[in-house]
């Protein structure tokens, strides 16, 4: 019985180190596109995400280039631990 509880313990924590949160994919998400765009004169504000299903979330970013700060469209695909975005 103890070694049922300690494997359901290791597959419990192990299954839940590999999600994010919504809210944490966003945060990721907008370090991520600040260090990548950081070089090309743009400040990211702000990402807001929803779960669409599966590994896909959509949602906005806000950016300042220029003077000038507008909220674009973002796509993001999970794989586990690692994770893509786009805008759209």
């Amino acid at each position: 019985m103890k070694k049922f509880l300690f494997a359901l313990f290791v597959m419990a924590t192990l299954c839940s180190c590999q999600k994010y949160t919504t809210e944490d994919l966003a945060e990721e998400v907008c370090d991520h596109m600040r260090k990548e765009l950081r070089s090309e004169g743009a400040y990211v504000h702000d990402v807001r995400l929803i779960h669409l299903g599966g590994d896909n979330y959509e949602g906005v970013a806000k950016i300042s280039c220029d003077g000038e700060t507008l909220n674009y469209d973002i796509t993001v695909v999970v794989d586990g631990m690692y994770f893509t975005w786009e805008i759209q």
